[in-house]
């Protein structure tokens, strides 16, 4: 996306970077986020797609983020964990 137009796909880039942040923190805090029930990394393993081309990416983020999606919900209120705004109010 940040090859193609980083401006035209702003929205895009800052969701998949903000889960790229969630499954960081779910590699090192996986009890804490599963226990709350914030998980990610699952359901990318399920429907990602491997290289995949600029038309699957958009329909992955068209996916993934419609708020009746697991991987919404955890982008949208994961910073309500203690943990989470821990980290976050440190950077």
């Amino acid at each position: 996306l940040k090859k193609e137009d980083s401006e035209k796909y702003k929205f895009e880039i800052a969701f998949f970077e903000r889960l790229i942040d969630i499954m960081v923190y779910e590699l090192y805090f996986e009890k804490e986020l599963k226990r709350e029930g914030y998980r990610v990394i699952e359901y990318i393993e399920k429907e990602a797609i491997e290289n995949a081309s600029l038309e699957q990416v958009l329909k992955l983020y068209t996916i993934w983020s419609d708020r009746n999606h697991k991987i919404a919900y955890n982008v949208a209120f994961i910073d309500s964990l203690e943990v989470i705004k821990t980290i976050e109010s440190n950077i």
